[in-house]
């Protein structure tokens, strides 16, 4: 009986409420912008911090080295080529940053089949390119390179 009533009573304001037909949405297209290079950078480091989570191991720190005044030289024309962006200029650096960095004994490497293990690998049509190149100093690597490796 009380099932009865309940069913009535439903039944007599659902013919009753008023029903209102659905307002028209507007559609709306996007067109999304990547900004490629960060993205890549992201998932570069991304990737080096699992890899160092999964093995649960960190490296040690090594003293960084000196700012000589040729190195210090070196980024003030890093600088002031970005801030002209002129990217021509900023290649004139190098010369005298790749000096700085010998007088303090670190080493320039880049990859090849000797000095592979100096280096993150990333998978490209060809492989075997350096990308980055490492740092090492005393046999120690300060900076990690990366290269491509075909895959």
């Amino acid at each position: 009986m009380i099932f009865s009533l309940v069913i009535a009573v439903v039944n007599y304001f659902s013919q009753r409420a008023v029903r209102i037909a659905p307002s028209k949405v507007p559609e709306v297209t996007g067109h999304p912008i990547v900004n490629t290079d960060m993205l890549v950078r992201c998932m570069d480091r991304m990737m080096l911090d699992m890899d160092q989570m999964l093995n649960n191991t960190s490296a040690p720190e090594l003293p960084a080295p000196e700012l000589s005044r040729g190195m210090m030289e070196s980024i003030q024309m890093l600088m002031e080529a970005r801030i002209n962006e002129d990217g021509n200029y900023a290649l004139k650096a190098l010369p005298q940053m790749m000096d700085a960095l010998q007088r303090q004994g670190i080493e320039v490497l880049l990859f090849d089949q000797d000095t592979k293990q100096n280096f993150d690998l990333l998978p490209a049509p060809d492989g075997g390119e350096t990308i980055r190149p490492a740092l090492v100093k005393d046999g120690h690597v300060l900076c990690r390179g990366q290269a491509t490796v075909k895959g």
